[in-house]
């Protein structure tokens, strides 16, 4: 999946050691368009103001020796707002999981139930960061019509070594590369809402962070979603 450049990119800088014998040079940012066009980082940054509104696609960064070489793309659409079209709506595909204990979790045994479907995965620091936002969302609705999974691609023995460290409430589907691959899920984390029909009504990607500390914050979009579901259910 394309890594969106959302909002800026970080500066780059350079940190001169108050040594009088040497400084560290930091390597200048190159910018190249799908025809070779090459653009420094001034140049970049008045086309990403002149194409405000339009979805930035980063395809590859490469080192080399005298700079950093970065490839873009800018997109007439969001890639992740054409996902979103062809997925809400339509049935969620069929599935049958077992979770870290054992259970069995499938679209039969869900039915009559608002679902909740973190995609995730152990290499994902975005998705690791948020895990305890989300077992305390989790809590918030503890007693209602709502279930909430996570299933990853990852082992049972690999989830469990990280939840070792980190917190995490949602029932976890090891070893769910099917229901990965029947979505076309290739990045993390994906948010979905499921009716308790089986439709797909909502889906979210992404992580939210403060922009002050770079913490992880919880997606309002998320709770407010997860609310009118239940009102409508």
């Amino acid at each position: 999946m394309l890594n969106l450049l959302r909002h800026t990119l970080p500066v780059v800088c350079l940190f001169v050691i108050n040594l009088p014998v040497w400084a560290q040079w930091v390597k200048p940012k190159v910018y190249i368009d799908p025809k070779g066009i090459r653009y420094s980082q001034q140049q970049f940054d008045s086309i990403r103001t002149a194409n405000t509104g339009k979805p930035i696609a980063q395809m590859d960064v490469i080192q080399k020796e005298n700079e950093t070489q970065i490839t873009f793309e800018v997109l007439a659409v969001n890639p992740n707002d054409l996902f979103k079209a062809k997925w809400i709506g339509k049935l969620l595909p069929t599935f049958s999981l077992k979770d870290i204990q054992g259970n069995t979790y499938s679209n039969s045994s869900l039915k009559g139930k608002l679902i909740v479907i973190n995609f995730w995965s152990t290499t994902c620091v975005p998705c690791i960061k948020e895990m305890p936002l989300l077992s305390d969302l989790m809590a918030k609705y503890r007693g209602r019509n709502i279930v909430f999974i996570a299933p990853a691609p990852e082992s049972a023995l690999q989830i469990q070594k990280l939840l070792a460290r980190h917190r995490f409430t949602y029932t976890i589907l090891p070893q769910a590369q099917t229901l990965f691959s029947a979505l076309t899920i290739e990045g993390y984390p994906y948010h979905f809402i499921i009716s308790p029909t089986g439709i797909i009504e909502d889906i979210y990607t992404g992580s939210s962070f403060n922009p002050q500390t770079n913490e992880a914050i919880l997606d309002n979009r998320l709770v407010a979603a997860i609310d009118k579901a239940l009102e409508n259910h």
